[in-house]
């Protein structure tokens, strides 16, 4: 197994990395934003994000389809054929974009009465556009391990953000991301351009684009169930049945999330290309996966432990700075677990979506379950009166559901039968009872204990710096790859040298 945690962890720290330094660079300006802009600003700009969403559902899948097989390709030295399926999916996918682009800006101009909401729709139309071109770009690189030049287009983008943002929030106002955002995906995408060769061009064959419309589409409706499931459903729903100024606390809490999970993530794409490269050279299934139950078990503590923080930084942000947003609080208590099981599914998630196991519909019908289940659980929760909370929690719930049934599917692909697979089971699952403890102590704390934020600061870091020593001490002490882990690094790290 030619696999080097260390070296994706290397890779992915290229992301995270950058995105670190972006959240430490623009954290004071998102600040700004938020006391700029209304939680009903937020809203508005949420408004016309479900429509880019929806819009986003409007492919054949050709580019997910393509991915799945290059890395493969590329590993074994078959690089033209690599880059006949790059620009066939490019080509059919271009097309389709500027279809949807045209009717984004149909809506715009015919169905929207109100100008705010209207300009908003355009410039979020432009930055469809302009963000579907980059996600090309990426999964290219990806797929060719450039990850280097994405990792320094992400760089330019951090150090230009702040200084445009705050050159602008000022006078522009609720147009200000859009349009930042918008000249940032343009300077991305032309240093990109300049930096490397992608080989674009027109092709088309309608034999292959047919083979790959079978594979694409039904990574299509995956994909469209998933980002129903994830963010689309919930955003929707909220925004019809309750106000605007929820819709703004909505995205203001979950956009949060997302920074948050942003980091395995980047981890997940960086291991993706690579474990499938290596799928295409093994003799077994087992052995290019078996890396991941190890990798699994890292994910858990530190996405357990990393929720419990973040819950505790949001608490103290918005009681502090940013107090439009102080009833995001409670919302943010419960959608922040949501990041322990989403970082936990990237794993079963991409070994059931490859090309030698091929269980794409499996994904498929597992998210369309997930999917109904989580819309019954929104309804429910709108009915009862609870709010945006309630949907914060069946969203978790949903999530919870989904993750222990790709697990279980994916298990005898990663080598894991009978009590071994019970094992594996409890440790990536066991950190969320102490997530779980954590944010009810911290629920009680802001809704009926009322302690003082300094106290609560110092008191709920002690607590969990010394819950999580002890967890990992006594649960995990035995776990040679997590007890060792710091020696394991050391080994490889001497090994690639």
């Amino acid at each position: 197994m030619a696999i080097s945690v260390l070296s994706i962890l290397r890779h992915s720290t290229k992301f995270t990395g950058v995105n670190l330094l972006s959240r430490f660079i623009s954290f004071p300006v998102g600040i700004v934003v938020a006391m700029v802009l209304s939680p009903t600003d937020y809203g508005i700009i949420g408004y016309a994000g479900v429509f880019i969403a929806w819009a986003g559902f409007i492919n054949l899948g050709l580019m997910s389809a393509a991915a799945r097989e290059m890395p493969a390709l590329v590993e074994t030295g078959k690089v033209t054929r690599a880059r006949y399926l790059q620009n066939l999916a490019v080509t059919i996918e271009s097309i389709i974009t500027l279809m949807v682009f045209s009717g984004l800006i149909g809506i715009a101009l015919f169905f929207i009465k109100d100008f705010t909401t209207q300009i908003i729709l355009l410039l979020s139309a432009v930055g469809y556009v302009l963000g579907r071109l980059n996600s090309f770009i990426e999964g290219i690189n990806f797929t060719f391990k450039d990850f280097s030049l994405s990792a320094k287009s992400r760089l330019v983008k951090t150090i230009l953000y702040p200084i445009m943002t705050l050159s602008m929030i000022f006078w522009l106002k609720i147009y200000t991301p859009l349009i930042v955002g918008i000249i940032l995906t343009i300077i991305t995408i032309s240093y990109q351009m300049y930096k490397r060769n992608y080989n674009f061009s027109f092709v088309f064959n309608r034999a292959e684009i047919s083979r790959l419309v079978k594979i694409g589409v039904s990574l299509t409706v995956g994909s469209i169930l998933y980002t129903l499931f994830t963010s689309t459903l919930d955003r929707t729903i909220i925004s019809t049945f309750l106000s605007k100024a929820d819709l703004g606390l909505w995205v203001f809490s979950s956009n949060m999330m997302i920074i948050i999970l942003g980091f395995f993530k980047d981890y997940a794409n960086v291991l993706k290309p690579v474990i499938w490269a290596e799928l295409g050279k093994s003799n077994t299934i087992k052995e290019a996966f078996s890396p991941l139950t190890r990798m699994a078990v890292y994910f858990s503590l530190s996405s357990g432990f990393i929720t419990g923080i973040v819950q505790l930084g949001f608490i103290i942000l918005v009681n502090l700075v940013t107090v439009k947003f102080i009833d995001a609080q409670y919302v943010f208590l419960f959608i922040s677990l949501y990041i322990f099981w989403e970082a936990m599914e990237k794993f079963p998630e991409f070994v059931l979506y490859s090309e030698r196991v091929n269980l794409q519909n499996t994904v498929l019908s597992i998210w369309g379950g997930c999917l109904l289940i989580n819309l019954l659980l929104d309804i429910s929760a709108i009915k009862l009166g609870l709010g945006i909370i309630g949907i914060a929690v069946a969203t978790v719930i949903s999530q919870v559901i989904s993750t222990f049934i790709m697990t279980i599917k994916a298990r005898k692909y990663l080598g894991l039968d009978g009590k071994e697979f019970i094992l594996y089971l409890l440790k990536i699952i066991a950190p969320f009872g102490l997530v779980l403890i954590i944010t009810i102590i911290h629920w009680l704390s802001i809704n009926y204990w009322n302690i003082e934020l300094p106290v609560l600061l110092v008191c709920s870091l002690i607590f969990q710096l010394f819950m999580w020593y002890l967890f990992i001490s006594f649960c995990y002490k035995d776990y040679k790859n997590i007890y060792s882990f710091r020696t394991y690094l050391s080994l490889l790290s001497k090994t690639e040298q």
